[in-house]
């Protein structure tokens, strides 16, 4: 009896998507993130997770609105944390 060949599942569907971002930098080309996605077979189990810097897929433009959203939860951390 032969064995089975392991294959690779076929992506089906797109699962939890994290992203973590570094907010020590207020200039857009300088920003650090990571993202991982996951990706998930036909049955809805995840087959795989990608993991990339997704600071390389975003414009300066989102970049500057991500900017300015980190202001704006710093200064709501600072108003109602400190």
């Amino acid at each position: 009896m032969a064995f089975d060949k392991p294959t690779q599942p076929t992506p089906a569907s797109i699962g939890r998507i994290a992203i973590e971002i570094d907010d020590e930098t207020d200039t857009p080309a300088d920003i650090q993130s990571r993202v991982r996605i996951q990706v998930k077979d036909a049955n809805g189990v995840v087959a795989f997770v990608w993991t990339g810097n997704l600071a390389t897929h975003l414009t300066t433009a989102q970049k500057n609105g991500i900017i300015s959203l980190l202001a704006a939860i710093r200064t709501k951390a600072q108003t109602e944390l400190l």
